[in-house]
């Protein structure tokens, strides 16, 4: 079976199954045999993780509580690559509840001549979340972005388009910065920066995002604690939700987030 193949055939598995909220968890797992029917050789990694609070693009969506997380990932011989991830959420005033997303796409080296030491290569892909049980929040997305290394230094880009982001009727365009620098074998510097732009009925969301934090590393075993603050642009924003209340920050707050990861 050709790459080709495989990533048509999972398409057609996640298109099947996510339109009906009840079966993403489902789709999730097909998702993977799936792709891996494409290549002979393959490389698996997971990780399991407790986050004191679970914040996407400057917003909770654990409605500043602790969430547990999961996901899975298979990189294939040629470039492709699939992955799910689940974790808890706190959208609706009355009801916690679970995400589970599935994601595809292709990974290749930068073929244009490089400065000396540096890797670089880009990837691009699509994305679906699904909330059982709230499936109105159910969106899709596509990416692509590029990845540069060199030494103890990473720096990436990426570049999100939604045409339904969460379900709310309007498109959102995110683009994101991230960088990592190795202070020592086990400790880790980072920061993220994202800028959205979003169609008039999104205009309230942070119009951009940033985190910075340190990581800890002991084998499998890792900590991380992230400074978060999230804003507008614009004089006249004014916090918003999915559908809960007072459940997210915006212009002037600040978070720190604690997380725990296992890695296998």
């Amino acid at each position: 079976m050709q790459p080709g193949d495989a990533l048509q055939r999972c398409a057609t598995a996640m298109r099947a199954r996510i339109v009906n909220g009840a079966n993403v968890f489902k789709a999730a797992m097909l998702l993977l045999p799936l792709c891996a029917c494409g290549a002979a050789q393959a490389q698996w990694s997971g990780r399991i993780a407790l986050v004191s609070d679970y914040i996407l693009r400057g917003v909770s969506l654990s409605d500043g509580k602790s969430a547990p997380q999961a996901s899975l990932q298979y990189e294939g011989r040629n470039g492709w690559y699939a992955g799910a991830f689940a974790s808890r959420v706190a959208l609706d005033p009355d009801a916690a509840g679970m995400q589970f997303a599935a994601y595809t796409g292709l990974s290749l080296p930068w073929t244009t001549r490089m400065p000396r030491g540096v890797q670089a290569s880009w990837d691009a892909g699509l994305m679906f979340a699904a909330f059982p049980g709230q499936v109105r929040y159910n969106y899709a997305s596509v990416y692509a972005g590029v990845h540069a290394g060199l030494a103890s230094n990473d720096v990436s880009m990426r570049l999100h388009y939604s045409p339904d982001y969460f379900g709310q009727g309007a498109s959102s365009l995110y683009a994101e910065a991230n960088a990592a620098h190795a202070l020592a074998d086990r400790v880790q510097v980072f920061a993220h920066l994202g800028r959205q732009r979003q169609s008039s009925a999104l205009q309230a969301a942070p119009a951009w995002d940033a985190r910075i934090g340190l990581t800890l590393a002991a084998g499998d075993w890792s900590l991380e604690l992230a400074a978060n603050r999230a804003g507008a642009i614009r004089a006249d924003y004014t916090p918003y939700s999915y559908g809960r209340s007072q459940a997210f920050y915006g212009t002037e707050a600040r978070r720190f987030v604690l997380s725990v990861t296992r890695s296998f």
